[in-house]
């Protein structure tokens, strides 16, 4: 079976020819030029296959990765957070290696789909997902597996340490390719993100390694490493999600498949948010005591403006939209995983809002964001699974 959207059947649409197989991002992109209701050719859909194993999944195993670092963080001392971390972790793990070697052995059949998804602008988005997807399932690994064994903790943050240079050096790479050309993509859209988001990720999870290393000096650059992360993810967040809201507000409004990419926004909002809390921890830990309340109490400031409110306002309009692209029959694709990391994001802001700070309330918070992502997960995951057995056995 083949996933739906609503576009004209055309050999060509804008001038760009029909291929016989979509990634995730030129699907996004291709929606933008769904026809509105009652317009000619409205009613005549474009059948497009799933993606194929590949850059444009590597949502699911960010979503899977972020979902048991909260499961792990959270109630990883109780029997049943562990086993559950645990199950989660190895299926980040399997997803991330199954969608390499898919993707690989498409590459060494066709040395073309190597060359394009290097090459296509329609591209950059996924790569971006690739970046944060190996970030998180390096995340997960560092925080379940100590959870089973002290003797773990070595192999763990090192395998850490290696997926996390991969993804920044890649997430940076693709994040600076974007600003350079963001014309080649059309109209702006919060697919957008996608490109720059990830050295948002670096940051939160750069810090983690900070604590580990010898000297101050080592410990000055690598929190200056984390520091151009966050501000590039920031300013150029900003920038993107200010022009697709823009965009879509006073222009043209958002079609039908791309009302889970308004989730993407939520990732510069809870991970800066967490991000903010562990610079400013391991910042005040090289600092004299006199000057930590202020660094401290800083970040505390930014985390509850940034996460309660910008946080709180996205969240809402996000699902009033996807709850109507629900009720409109949304058609799934693999963007639907999008309200998976978002969400993850967020429940990990408010996790170090509470742990650095001591505030046990947005502990709670977090708990029960993460419930949402559990929520949120499985239908993604059932979805996909469905969607993947009907089209094999179309």
């Amino acid at each position: 079976m083949e996933a739906t959207i609503g576009v004209c059947d055309r050999s060509t649409v804008h001038g760009l020819p029909r291929a016989p197989s979509l990634t995730l991002t030129e699907s996004m992109i291709l929606a933008q030029f769904t026809p509105r209701a009652g317009a000619p050719g409205a009613n005549r859909p474009l059948r497009v296959p799933l993606p194929p194993a590949g850059p444009a999944w590597f949502p699911t195993v960010m979503g899977t990765g972020i979902l048991s670092t909260l499961i792990g963080l959270l109630w990883g001392d109780s029997r049943a957070g562990l086993a559950v971390s645990s199950v989660l972790l190895v299926a980040a793990w399997v997803l991330m290696i199954g969608l390499a070697c898919g993707f690989a052995k498409a590459c060494a059949r066709d040395r073309s789909v190597l060359a394009g998804a290097v090459r296509e602008a329609s591209q950059r988005p996924a790569w971006g997902t690739v970046s944060m997807g190996v970030m998180s399932a390096g995340s997960a690994a560092s925080t379940v597996l100590p959870l089973w064994s002290e003797a773990l903790s070595g192999v763990a943050l090192g395998t850490d340490a290696v997926l996390w240079t991969a993804g920044t050096v890649l997430g940076l790479a693709v994040a600076a390719d974007f600003a350079r050309g963001t014309g080649r993509l059309g109209n702006p859209t919060p697919v957008w993100g996608l490109t720059v988001v990830a050295p948002m990720v670096s940051a939160t999870a750069g810090c983690a390694f900070v604590p580990h290393l010898g000297s101050a000096a080592a410990k000055v650059a690598l929190l200056g490493v984390v520091a151009v992360c966050f501000a590039t993810a920031l300013v150029l967040g900003a920038m993107v999600f200010a022009a697709a809201y823009h965009h879509h507000w006073r222009r043209e409004s958002l079609p039908l498949a791309l009302r889970p990419s308004l989730w993407i926004p939520l990732g510069v909002v809870g991970q800066s948010t967490a991000a903010i809390q562990l610079i400013a921890s391991n910042v005040a830990d090289l600092l004299p005591a006199s000057a930590r309340p202020g660094v401290l109490h800083a970040a505390h400031l930014y985390g509850i403006v940034v996460l309660a409110g910008i946080g709180t306002a996205v969240s809402a309009y996000a699902a009033a939209m996807t709850i109507s692209g629900f009720a409109r029959r949304m058609p799934f694709g693999a963007g639907w995983w999008s309200l998976t990391f978002p969400v993850g994001t967020c429940a990990l802001g408010a996790f170090y809002l509470g742990r650095v700070h001591g505030e046990v309330g947005w502990l709670h918070a977090s708990g029960v964001i993460t419930g949402v992502l559990a929520c949120t997960w499985t239908l993604c995951a059932v979805a996909s699974l469905t969607a993947v057995a009907l089209e094999r056995h179309a």
